[in-house]
C-alpha cells in the first residue's frame, strides 16, 4: 500500500482539527491558554511593551492627552528584545488609574501614533504598534486581558 496514502488519511483528522483550531480566536475559545484572562472593560491601565527588530536602540516617547494637557507616561531609549511597562497611575490625567482612553506614541522624534486604549478595539497581548508588541496588559474593569488576533499598526492619526 502507497505510504504517502496511509500518511494523509491517518493525519487527515489532526489536519483539520489544526485548521479548526488554528481559525478561531483565542477569546472565541475562553481561551484555554491563558484561562484568567478577560475582555478588556473600563480602559487599559496597563501594558508591558516588547520592542521587537533589530538595529540601533529606539527613543520611544508615550503620552496620555485630555484636552490641552500632556501626561508623559515613558520616555527612553529601549533596545531591541528589551520590555518596559507603562502604568495608569502615574497619568494625572485620568482620575481612575487607568491609560485614558487613547496613548500615542513617538519613535526618535516622529509623528505620534495613536494607540486606543479605551477598550473600545480589541486590545491585549498581540497588539502591534510599528516594532512594539504588547506582551502583556490589563483593565480597570476585566484585569488581564486576553490575546488578540494580529493587530495591525493603528494609523499615524495623532
Amino acid at each position: 500500500m502507497n505510504f504517502l496514502k496511509i500518511a494523509r488519511s491517518a493525519f487527515a483528522p489532526l489536519a483539520v482539527f489544526v485548521f479548526l483550531f488554528s481559525s478561531v480566536s483565542n477569546a472565541q475559545l475562553g481561551n484555554p491558554l491563558e484561562p484568567n484572562c478577560a475582555a478588556c472593560d473600563g480602559k487599559i491601565d496597563n501594558i508591558i511593551f516588547k520592542k521587537e527588530g533589530f538595529g540601533f536602540p529606539s527613543f520611544i516617547e508615550i503620552q496620555s492627552r485630555k484636552g490641552k494637557r500632556f501626561a508623559s507616561l515613558y520616555a527612553g531609549y529601549v533596545s531591541s528584545g528589551q520590555q518596559f511597562s507603562i502604568s495608569g497611575a502615574s497619568n494625572f490625567l485620568d482620575n481612575k488609574g487607568t491609560l485614558g482612553a487613547t496613548i500615542y506614541i513617538s519613535f526618535d522624534g516622529g509623528a505620534p501614533i495613536a494607540l486606543h486604549t479605551s477598550c473600545s478595539e480589541p486590545f491585549g497581548p498581540g497588539t502591534r504598534v510599528e516594532s512594539l508588541v504588547v506582551i502583556s496588559a490589563t483593565s480597570r474593569n476585566g484585569g488581564l486581558t486576553c490575546p488578540v488576533d494580529d493587530v495591525p499598526t493603528p494609523p499615524g492619526d495623532a
